[in-house]
């Protein structure tokens, strides 16, 4: 939900006065970023003076482009840096608050937004964001309110409906709901906000009991995302036939001794699985417990392991699993974990795709744990396609049959997993935990090494925020029933129910 500032004028960003025609590595850095070609300005960047680096729009530049590749250490230094410089920088302030929310220091966020406000009080980007900030804290009407000052500011924004949709229970066609179909009568939409606004229209029918018109919608929005985004079910297929190469012979590399002498700074937990399988209520139970940081999805795996999945098996040389592999990925996973300062035993991550990394963690960080969360693959994969997604990782979710293929491969991946590592897993079934809470949470930390506490069964109490589309659910006493809320539209998911075939 939350969006990142590029803005480069003059006022806000200190802007560097440069001479187009010299070829001063200065000039080839900001002619790299006004073309956001961030790789060579990067590049470029080593080359720049002392006093080039002192200028708040050079700050800032290089902050935008580490925060493009998602070295957010680096990139929160240089915002810093920028508005000790020049300290009515709103975009850096905006920046500062988006890092933030990705860590999930929700105070730090929610005061970075409101200083930029207080430099550019018409900035409905920052509103959007402010709503955002209040939704993952629990505190609804606070970000519709948010929300709705954002649409005031640009009613163009179609992100900022499909997300204010969220925090408004529809009971008639009220000024929302009006407003959202208004938005959508304009013709020059882009494919992308008229999904947007789909997802929308497709909330507040579904709260009205209109099934038939809100399923209309909610087919179109997931239709015109998919045709917007790049996925390639090809491509998916054969980076879980690398995994399964990389990790099939029976005898492994091992790096005891290097184990021994790089130790975590903390115990991982790894809750995995298919998207919307209950890997935020999980989390928010294990969080619950005095012992355990609650790290919400992080990319850390994602952008360790397909990296070096291509060094492994690249188009030049291919080469097996060897241990100087396995030292890389436990090197960078400790150098990863000081984005994430906290000061618990345990810190988990719910990134459910990581089921393709279980081999890596098995081998490279034997201290984690690893939690499968498993679902009614119906009310997995219609959980899934009611809901658009805030980044573009999951594109398999907008598509019936794309959506129950992408779950039979998350199964015989497990099912791999599981044969390889007997005993290693511990798998929760949601349906089963709903129907015996203490069970099931006593079973879990049993696995984890935790002794019991009480917050566990109360995790609803908990204060912690949630940073995903299960924020509102996790701040709720369990409830049963919830997987079969897909029966409701039934009628229209033939593509999905058949694709997925009988049950196990």
């Amino acid at each position: 939900m939350n969006q990142v500032q590029i803005k480069t004028s003059a006022r806000t960003t200190g802007a560097v006065k440069i001479n187009p025609s010299d070829g001063l590595p200065i000039t080839k850095f900001m002619k790299f970023f006004r073309e956001r070609d961030y790789k060579e300005a990067r590049a470029i960047s080593r080359q720049l003076s002392e006093k080039d680096m002192e200028k708040p729009g050079v700050t800032f530049r290089l902050g935008v482009i580490h925060l493009h590749f998602g070295q957010l250490k680096k990139a929160r230094g240089l915002f810093e840096k920028t508005i000790e410089v020049q300290a009515d920088h709103g975009p850096a302030m905006q920046n500062l608050g988006s890092i933030c929310l990705d860590t999930m220091e929700y105070d730090k966020a929610e005061a970075y937004f409101k200083q930029s406000l207080a430099v550019e009080p018409e900035n409905a980007n920052a509103y959007n964001n402010l709503g955002a900030c209040c939704s993952y804290q629990g505190k609804s009407e606070e970000a519709l309110a948010h929300y709705l000052k954002a649409l005031d500011l640009d009613p163009s924004r179609a992100q900022t409906y499909r997300n204010m949709a969220q925090h408004h229970k529809f009971t008639e066609y009220d000024d929302i709901l009006i407003s959202i179909l208004t938005a959508l009568s304009n013709e020059k939409l882009s494919d992308d906000d008229r999904s947007h606004l789909c997802f929308a229209a497709f909330k507040a029918f579904d709260d009205l009991g209109e099934t038939k018109r809100a399923f209309s919608f909610l087919e179109k929005g997931n239709r015109l995302f998919r045709s917007v985004i790049e996925y390639s079910e090809t491509a998916d297929k054969d980076n879980l036939t690398i995994v399964r190469r990389a990790f099939r012979p029976a005898e492994m590399p091992q790096i005891d001794n290097f184990v021994a002498d790089n130790p975590l700074p903390y115990t991982p937990i790894f809750v995995i699985g298919m998207p919307r399988s209950g890997t935020s209520l999980t989390e928010q139970v294990l969080s619950s417990h005095s012992q355990v940081h609650g790290g919400g999805e992080l990319p850390t795996l994602n952008k360790i392991a397909n990296p070096m999945l291509a060094e492994i098996y690249g188009k030049v040389t291919s080469q097996k699993l060897q241990p100087k592999h396995l030292e890389k990925f436990r090197k960078q996973f400790i150098r990863a974990c000081a984005d994430h300062p906290h000061d618990c035993a345990y810190m988990t991550d719910k990134m459910p795709a990581n089921f393709r990394w279980v081999g890596f963690v098995k081998h490279a960080l034997p201290e984690a744990k690893i939690i499968n969360q498993i679902r009614d693959p119906r009310a997995i994969c219609w959980s899934i396609y009611r809901l658009r997604f805030s980044t573009v990782g999951n594109g398999f979710a907008y598509d019936q049959v794309d959506l129950a293929n992408y779950y039979h491969r998350y199964k015989a991946l497990m099912a791999f997993w599981e044969e390889k590592y007997p005993n290693y897993i511990h798998n929760l079934h949601y349906e089963q935990f709903t129907e015996n809470q203490e069970q099931g949470t006593r079973a879990l930390l049993s696995h984890v090494g935790l002794d019991w506490e009480d917050a566990c069964l109360n995790f609803h109490q908990s204060k912690r925020p949630v940073k995903t589309a299960s924020s509102a659910q996790v701040k709720k006493q369990l409830y049963k029933g919830s997987s079969e809320a897909w029966r409701k539209y039934e009628e229209f998911l033939g593509p999905m129910l058949k694709a997925l075939g009988p049950l196990d």
